[in-house]
């Protein structure tokens, strides 16, 4: 029984833990470096891009490659069998969700939604975007669209911890396509994400429930 006990504990004691954890996501995108950096409490785990690979890790690549090319080899020399046919299984009709339902549902979304916002913390955001194209009409139309999508979802931003000069967009006639180049970590907390998650599931499957009991309704009618 103390075992049992001990063990309860220490599975509560995890969770708990989990719960209060923040995740963050840390992404560096400059000519100079490029990576993103994946954290959970302390563990974390960091992924370059355009970077040379270390001798250990091309070794490592070259046995990869040579137990794919062992793995092919060998599966040439087996002989084929025939596989036998699958039968077909019968899909049974699935009841379809109402519009009343539908709605309902993405009602709960949105507030999950709202109530995930609050959950996200925005500490470093810098980013800037050169704005071009090949023709300097279009570039102007692409310029003007960009900033309105970014001060049209500014509030939310804003929400989050986002400061008014935190994105910068530039335009360039002589610049060919568009391009960004920043830095940006996200935070939020793991317990508030399982919440909402749960929250939505709960709120599905009630749906489903209700969806169910007026198609017997029905039947029995």
């Amino acid at each position: 029984m103390t075992v049992v006990l001990w063990i309860l504990g220490v599975l509560f004691a995890l969770i708990v833990l989990l719960c209060i954890a923040r995740m963050a996501v840390h992404v560096v995108w400059r000519p100079d470096c490029k990576k993103v950096r994946v954290s959970l409490g302390v563990l974390h785990k960091t992924l370059w891009f355009d970077r040379s690979p270390t001798p250990r890790q091309q070794r490592r690549a070259a046995r990869r490659a040579e137990k794919e090319r062992r793995r092919t080899e060998k599966e040439k020399k087996k002989p084929r069998k025939d596989k036998p046919e699958k039968k077909v299984k019968k899909e049974k009709s699935k009841r379809k969700l109402t519009l009343e339902q539908i709605l309902l549902l993405v009602k709960a979304a949105l507030q999950a939604a709202g109530r995930l916002i609050k959950a996200i913390h925005v500490p470093i955001l810098s980013l800037d975007v050169v704005v071009g194209d090949s023709d300097p009409a279009d570039a102007a139309t692409k310029f003007g669209r960009v900033n309105a999508i970014w001060y049209s979802l500014y509030p939310f931003a804003y929400r989050c911890g986002v400061k008014p000069r935190a994105v910068r967009f530039h335009l360039n006639f002589d610049a060919l396509k568009c391009s960004a180049q920043g830095e940006v970590k996200v935070t939020l907390r793991v317990g508030a994400v399982l919440m909402i998650g749960l929250r939505l599931l709960l709120k599905y499957f009630k749906v489903r429930k209700l969806s169910d009991n007026k198609g017997n309704e029905i039947k029995e009618r």
